[in-house]
């Protein structure tokens, strides 16, 4: 896998081919497939119910006519499709519309990851694409029931319908349990204070749910995905998502590795054309068929076409349809083999096609296609029309906030950019303008209109996305100012060479502050503070970004003023100090404190002469060491004569 990583290679193809050369059909280093099968279907459930956590019932509600109209067409054409040609192909009719439902799943596990990885469960291509999944995962249990109609056998009608009642009624059965059972459990489980107990709990609701789901004849890996799907909805689903994510990421890699083991590579070499030649028909054709309903929904070019190369496999769900129609005799050994080979290299191209699909539409676009397509959603590229001159602010955390506060206060325009779905989904509904998505990846940049952006904030903690980040903003728009946050010292001359405009280094803030307490603590005017908190930030700053600045010979002003403090005091209405002239109050004299300029209403008096009367409001700006100011201030705000004093 470190090969395939330092190859850029998605996880995904790099398990798969993993599988491939250490199962049975190649070196034969795993043998014990029925194991790996199980901890693989641990995977999945973990996989899908995870991918559920991320979506919520409002989206789905938003989403029916993608689910319903987009999924339900491209399963029917595919089916209809399939059952004319089987003849063709040389089997029947009732062969070729199991071919046809073999073809219409595809991976919900393998685009499920790919979107994860990318920061696309959100994004236009991503809802549609998991649309389209949950229609086919949802199309499984009648095409389940389907195959002894397809079969010949008898009284299968009656099973049908009696089948899909007990899935509709299993499934309202999940969405009660998890919208009204769950939450109470949830709230004794988290009042016990157990982290152990909590993760428990929700590892159990995860594999209990799909069990339960299974027993009633519903695939498990639904069950799974709409289990995350109404968890989502209480307010444990971050907390949730944290606890399995590292228990998916163990299993679910497994899956991968475990479809890879069943294909006997040597088919390919034997059979060079019929496995190669159907995968490519096969992926050419779905590709097509996706996009193309995608354009029809009045997706963008771009989007259209990451839907339709994203889904383009064959799917984990087809094995299942794939071994049950093994045992009606609807399928040879022979044609499951070659579907079994079939399948491993629609899945093992699909991550490699997803990262040419952006540059295949920009080409596409470039020579006068797909323009007038349209986003119907309020998704990643309609929450940045009309942008222009707007600041990008990447990572929307306690920092990326404050920024966006205070350009709501001086009427900034601006967009987010967040990798955590439950952060985009409560801003979102706030108002803001936010987009899901990992900023260090060009096409993001390009949703958030970074080529007409004026400021790019990056706010993200991690050095290596905000690296990423830097990096691709600097590329996409050399003229664009970029501010990003460091964590540590070290971090911010890479940041700089990437092309960051000003860095701010956390551990290098934090000593500032400290210094500032500190000075505080022994006296030091709050005015000394700030100034000496300033000079620090000047100097430290520069020097960070050139090792040479700052080495000056010979005294310098600041040298010459050090110690000196500058304050403002305003003279209350009974100060003995008002209506006497500065000749009278002989401040200078008595503390050693220059009055540098009285501030009256709108007016600025500087270097006041000594016969000007001080009247109650002025703001006078003394100007002297500390100790001076401190004896100035007290002389001046205070109500009893001189001669008391």
């Amino acid at each position: 896998m470190f090969v395939f990583r330092r190859l850029r290679i998605p996880a995904v193809a790099g398990y798969l081919v993993v599988g491939v050369a250490f199962g049975p059909g190649a070196l034969g280093l795993v043998s014990d497939g029925e194991s790996i099968e199980a901890m693989a279907e641990i995977g999945v459930l973990f996989l899908l119910f995870t991918t559920g956590l991320k979506f919520s019932l409002e989206d789905l509600v938003k989403m029916r006519l993608w689910v319903f109209g987009a999924g339900g067409l491209q399963v029917l054409i595919t089916l209809v499709v399939m059952a004319a040609i089987g003849p063709l192909l040389g089997v029947s009719v009732q062969v070729g519309a199991l071919f046809g439902c073999l073809i219409a799943l595809s991976s919900t596990s393998v685009v499920a990851k790919l979107l994860e990885e990318r920061g696309d469960l959100s994004a236009p291509h991503g809802r549609y694409g998991m649309s389209l999944l949950l229609f086919q995962d949802l199309a499984v249990v009648p095409m389940v029931l389907l195959l002894p109609l397809l079969a010949g056998a008898d009284d299968t009608a009656g099973a049908a319908l009696l089948g899909v009642g007990e899935t509709l009624a299993t499934l309202a059965g999940i969405f009660v349990a998890a919208r009204f059972v769950y939450p109470w459990i949830m709230d004794h489980v988290v009042r016990a204070q157990s982290r152990e107990l909590f993760t428990l709990t929700t590892v159990s609701v995860a594999l209990g749910t799909a069990f339960l789901v299974g027993k009633a004849g519903v695939s498990l890996e639904l069950g799974a995905f709409l289990a995350g799907i109404v968890v989502s909805e209480t307010e444990y689903g971050r907390e949730i998502l944290d606890s399995v994510t590292p228990l998916r990421d163990v299993f679910s890699s497994l899956f991968f590795v475990s479809i890879g083991m069943l294909v006997t590579p040597v088919l390919w070499v034997q059979e060079p054309l019929l496995t190669l030649g159907l995968a490519v028909a096969v992926m050419l054709g779905k590709a097509i068929l996706i996009g193309g309903l995608a354009l029809v929904f009045r997706f963008s070019l771009e989007s259209a076409l990451l839907a339709g190369l994203g889904l383009a496999q064959l799917g984990e769900f087809s094995f299942i349809l794939a071994r049950e129609a093994m045992t009606y005799d609807l399928l040879h050994d022979e044609w499951y083999q070659i579907f079994l080979s079939v399948t491993v290299l629609s899945m093992t191209l699909t991550p490699l096609l997803m990262l040419a699909a952006p540059r295949l539409a920009r080409r596409l676009q470039r020579r006068g296609l797909g323009r007038g397509c349209l986003l119907p959603e309020q998704g990643v590229v309609d929450a940045c029309d009309g942008l222009h001159d707007h600041v990008i602010i990447v990572g929307f955390g306690l920092q990326g906030q404050s920024v966006a506060r205070v350009l709501d206060q001086i009427g900034v325009p601006y967009v987010a950019v967040e990798m955590n779905p439950l952060t985009v989904r409560s801003m979102r509904a706030k108002g803001t303008r936010i987009m899901f998505g990992d900023a260090g990846r060009d096409y993001v940049l390009r949703h958030a209109r970074v080529d007409q952006a004026k400021v790019l904030v990056s706010s993200v903690p991690d050095p290596a996305r905000a690296r990423q980040v830097v990096s691709e903003a600097r590329r996409l728009n050399p003229d664009l100012l970029i501010v990003a946050r460091a964590r540590y010292l070290g971090d911010v001359e890479a940041l700089c060479d990437l092309g960051a405009d000003e860095v701010l280094p956390e551990e290098f803030e934090t000593a500032i502050e400290m210094v500032g307490l500190v000075m505080e603590t022994y006296g030091v005017p709050p005015r000394a503070v700030e100034r000496e908190q300033g000079f620090i930030r000047q100097e430290h700053y520069s020097l960070l970004r050139s090792p040479t600045f700052g080495r000056r010979q010979g005294p310098s002003l600041r040298s010459l003023l050090k110690g000196a403090d500058v304050e403002e005091v305003t003279l209350p209405i009974g100060s003995s100090a008002v209506g006497r002239s500065l000749r009278e109050l002989e401040l200078r004299a008595r503390t050693g404190v220059t009055i540098l300029g009285i501030e009256r209403g709108e007016h600025l008096v500087s270097n006041p002469s000594p016969d000007e009367a001080l009247l109650a409001g002025d703001v006078l700006v003394l100007f002297g060491t500390g100790e001076g100011v401190t004896k100035a201030t007290e002389l001046l705000v205070s109500t009893q004569p001189a001669g008391d004093r």
